[in-house]
């Protein structure tokens, strides 16, 4: 599943924020960063203050990936 481009609750567009939110959390974890205020202060500086669109980031998992792996059937015609 792709990551949603609104806020499912609030309806604030998010959808450009996610791979800034990776590449926050590589940095963090490749200088060893705790995050001592937690991801709070995270959001913040990408300017996300509402619960629902923090819910967001956290709760979303990358399944395309997973979907490219298994391939595509080659024969469609016996799919109805």
């Amino acid at each position: 599943m792709l990551f949603p481009v609104r806020c499912w609750t609030c309806g604030k567009i998010i959808g450009h924020l996610w791979d800034e939110f990776n590449e926050r959390l590589r940095m963090a974890k490749i200088s060893n960063d705790n995050l001592e205020n937690g991801l709070e202060s995270l959001f913040q500086r990408m300017g996300l203050k509402r619960f629902c669109c923090h819910t967001m980031f956290l709760s979303h998992y990358e399944t395309y990936e997973e979907a490219i792996k298994m391939g595509f059937p080659e024969d469609y015609s016996n799919i109805t």
